[in-house]
C-alpha cells in the first residue's frame, strides 16, 4: 500500500531588496509548484521596486555561453517577453551588438574606406568596427529593467500569500532552542505610516537578502560581526541618457581605445533604444588626473551628440553594483558561503548583472523549497 505523503508546511519567507534579482526570486517561489499552500512571501523594500542599480542599468543581455547564468537568464529573458508581452511593457528587443575600437590616428581602413559603418553611423570615421561580431539578435537583447522589475513585482503580488512593505530591514530574530546553532525565526522592519516610524516583526523561517553592496554591512548589523568569504567590493558606475535629434536603429556598442593614453576612458557601451534614447555607461575611472568629463568626452566622440546637433542631455547618473571575486555571484545558502557561521536560515542573491537576475532568483527559489 503506497503511503500518501504528508503536506508540507507552509513557508513564510522574506526577501529584503525590491532590485531584479528580490524581485524575480519572489516572483520564482510565488509560481513554483512546491511552493506549499498557505505559505506567505514578503517582500521588503526601503525606498522603491526597481530603483536601486536595476534603475540605472543599461538594460543590455548577453548570452554567454560559457557562463550557466548567463545561459538561463537571457532564456528566462525572452521567455518572459514572450508569455507576457515584454516587447511593450518593458521594451525587450532583440539586436545587433557592436565592438568598436577607436584609433585617433588612423582614418580610414586598409582598403581606403572609412572604418565607421553604415550600421552604426553616429561613431567617427576612426572606429574600427568588428564584422562579423560573435553577438546576434539570437544572443544579444536590450529591455529597461526598472520597467520588467516592477512588472514582475505586480507578477508576484497576484499570489494570495506575496505582500510588499516599503520599509528598512533592522534586525533578526532567532530560535535558539531548536540546536546549538541560530535558526532565523522573524525580522524586524521600521516603516513609515502617516510621517509616523512604525516597527514590524514579520515571522519567517527563510530571509533572502537581495541588498547588493549593502549585504555585508547589513549582515553585520544582523549577526553582530563581520562574515568571512563573504568578499562583496563595489564598482562605481556613471551614465548618461541622451537623445539624438536623428532616431537610429536600436543596438548596442561597446567601445574602447588601443592607444594607453585614452586608457583613461574606460570601456564605454552605448545601447541604443526605439524610443530614440541612447544609454551611455562605463565603469568611473580610477584615475581622473587630465581627464575629460563623462559629458565631454561622450560628445568629443561624435558630432552626432553635442548639443549643436540637437542632442538632448535627459540625465547624468552616478550608481554603485556590487563587485564579487571574479564577477561571480554569490547565490545561496549563507552556511554554505560561510561555513564558519553558526546560523540558519538566510540566503543570498548578491552580484551578478541584469542578463543573469532571473536566473539568479530562479536558482534560489528553487534551493530554499529543496532545504
Amino acid at each position: 500500500m503506497t503511503k500518501t505523503p504528508s503536506p508540507s508546511r507552509p513557508r513564510e519567507i522574506v526577501i529584503v531588496g525590491g532590485g531584479l534579482i528580490g524581485v524575480s526570486t519572489a516572483y520564482h517561489l510565488s509560481r513554483h509548484p512546491d511552493l506549499p499552500p498557505e505559505s506567505r512571501i514578503t517582500l521588503v523594500e526601503e525606498n522603491n521596486v526597481g530603483t536601486g542599480s536595476s534603475g540605472y542599468a543599461s538594460g543590455l543581455l548577453v548570452r554567454n555561453q560559457d557562463d550557466e547564468l548567463s545561459t538561463i537568464g537571457f532564456d528566462l529573458h525572452k521567455t518572459l517577453a514572450r508569455d507576457y508581452g515584454g516587447e511593450l511593457k518593458w521594451g525587450y528587443k532583440p539586436i545587433d551588438f557592436y565592438n568598436a575600437t577607436l584609433n585617433p590616428s588612423n582614418t580610414s581602413t586598409s582598403n581606403g574606406h572609412p572604418s565607421s559603418s553604415p550600421s552604426v553611423p553616429f561613431l567617427p570615421s576612426t572606429a574600427q568596427i568588428d564584422h562579423p561580431h560573435p553577438h546576434s539578435p539570437n544572443t544579444t537583447a536590450i529591455i529597461n529593467p526598472s520597467e520588467l522589475t516592477r512588472h514582475l513585482c505586480g507578477l508576484f503580488l497576484t499570489h494570495p500569500g506575496g505582500s510588499l512593505r516599503i520599509a528598512r530591514a533592522t534586525s533578526l530574530t532567532f530560535d535558539n532552542q531548536k540546536s546549538s546553532r541560530r535558526v532565523v525565526n522573524g525580522i524586524n522592519i521600521v516603516q513609515i505610516i502617516n510621517s509616523i516610524e512604525e516597527i514590524v516583526h514579520l515571522r519567517a523561517d527563510t530571509i533572502v537578502l537581495c541588498t547588493g553592496i549593502k549585504t555585508p554591512s547589513l549582515l553585520g548589523t544582523f549577526l553582530g560581526g563581520e562574515v568571512p568569504g563573504l568578499d562583496v567590493g563595489r564598482r562605481d558606475w556613471e551614465g548618461l541618457v541622451l537623445k539624438t535629434k536623428q532616431k537610429h536603429r536600436p543596438c548596442a556598442v561597446m567601445i574602447r581605445h588601443n592607444q594607453e593614453e585614452e586608457e583613461g576612458a574606460g570601456e564605454v557601451t552605448l545601447v541604443v533604444r526605439d524610443d530614440g534614447k541612447i544609454m551611455v555607461s562605463r565603469p568611473i575611472p580610477t584615475t581622473t588626473n587630465n581627464s575629460p568629463s563623462f559629458l565631454k568626452y561622450i560628445e568629443s566622440l561624435s558630432p552626432t551628440f553635442s548639443s549643436s546637433s540637437g542632442t538632448l542631455i535627459l540625465s547624468q547618473t552616478q550608481w554603485s553594483a556590487p563587485l564579487t571575486p571574479d564577477d561571480k555571484p554569490f547565490v545561496g545558502d549563507l552556511s554554505d558561503i560561510a561555513s564558519e557561521m553558526d546560523v540558519d536560515g538566510i540566503w543570498l542573491g548578491v552580484g551578478g548583472d541584469t542578463t543573469q537576475g532571473p536566473a539568479i532568483g530562479l536558482k534560489l527559489s528553487r534551493s530554499i523549497l529543496q532545504k
